[in-house]
């Protein structure tokens, strides 16, 4: 059976500002307010449940608990307790912590132990998988193998360290701008193997990622060729960012200025994706990142 993930990342303001190194003091954004909102509003024209990625410390917020709370009936993964972007490099020991402390605070706000991870900045390692199967985690949804969106990174990092900023992301492996496409069993995590959990890889088109940002940019006339690209893929997981679903008017201009599509109201943004996932749902069953890996098992 084919399969439409939908995914969206409940980052919190200082999570984007960390990544740009540039301030967001004083922003009237929430995460768990319009976005939540908007992105269950398109679930529902969809007749979708969709899976949410949530960070441990963004849930210990009066906001975001009830905003989860009010979502519950979909599914929430964890992104770590703290996002921290150089979680796939630390020690087993403060991994595990880490992920312990992100499980408790998505269980006592949706009252369900997460079955699924995403890597802060879609970095993983070896040892990252080592404490998600100690930890029980059933999938992970870190490999991003768009190269596009490696080289961007890369671009940006390098050109940040020649300005002496201090970008909270890492660049992550080169490999895996050759990772599967399709879920599978890893070993090393871009490389097929027999652990006992899976990854979903994040859908790109072209080499280019399928952001909320580059589906709004799309004109009808390159539509159809995107859905034309995805069609040999049997499943598709793409992922979404809160940022994507705000409103200008939120977001400071240190961050506004990253994200171009901030400037189209959000009725032109939300028409523009309707039509877009309308193409990429056509026969696709849309399910929850847990639903396909039980699915695959």
């Amino acid at each position: 059976m084919r399969t439409l993930c939908l995914t969206l990342d409940l980052l919190s303001l200082p999570v984007y500002g960390a990544v740009h190194d540039v301030p967001v003091a004083g922003a009237n954004f929430s995460p768990y307010d319009r976005p939540l909102e908007r992105f269950l509003e398109l679930a529902a024209w969809l007749g979708a449940r969709v899976t949410f990625f949530a960070t441990g410390i963004d849930l210990l917020q009066s906001e975001a608990r009830k905003g989860a709370l009010d979502a519950k009936e979909h599914e929430f993964a964890s992104q770590g307790f703290t996002h921290d972007f150089l979680l796939s490099t630390q020690s087993a020991e403060r991994i595990r912590a880490d992920l312990g402390a992100s499980v408790e605070a998505l269980r006592d706000a949706v009252g369900a132990v997460p079955r699924g991870f995403r890597a802060p900045g879609f970095v993983t390692s070896g040892r990252l998988l080592d404490e998600l199967e100690r930890g029980g985690f059933y999938w992970d949804s870190s490999v991003y193998p768009s190269p596009l969106f490696y080289t961007a990174k890369a671009a940006m990092l390098a050109r940040y360290t020649f300005q002496n900023r201090a970008p909270a992301p890492s660049l992550g492996n080169f490999r895996v701008m050759r990772a599967p496409r399709e879920p599978y069993r890893p070993s090393t995590p871009f490389l097929r193997g027999t652990r006992s959990l899976w990854e979903l890889p994040v859908a790109d088109a072209w080499g280019a990622p399928l952001t909320g940002s580059a589906i709004v940019a799309l004109s009808d006339g390159r539509a159809e060729p995107l859905y034309r690209a995805l069609q040999p893929r049997e499943h598709v997981v793409l992922a979404f960012h809160a940022l994507e679903l705000a409103d200008l008017a939120e977001v400071p201009v240190s961050v506004a200025s990253f994200h171009r599509e901030l400037n189209v109201p959000w009725r032109k943004r939300r028409k523009a994706l309707r039509r877009r996932l309308e193409l990429l749902a056509d026969g696709r069953t849309a399910v929850t990142c847990s639903e396909l890996a039980a699915r695959l098992t």
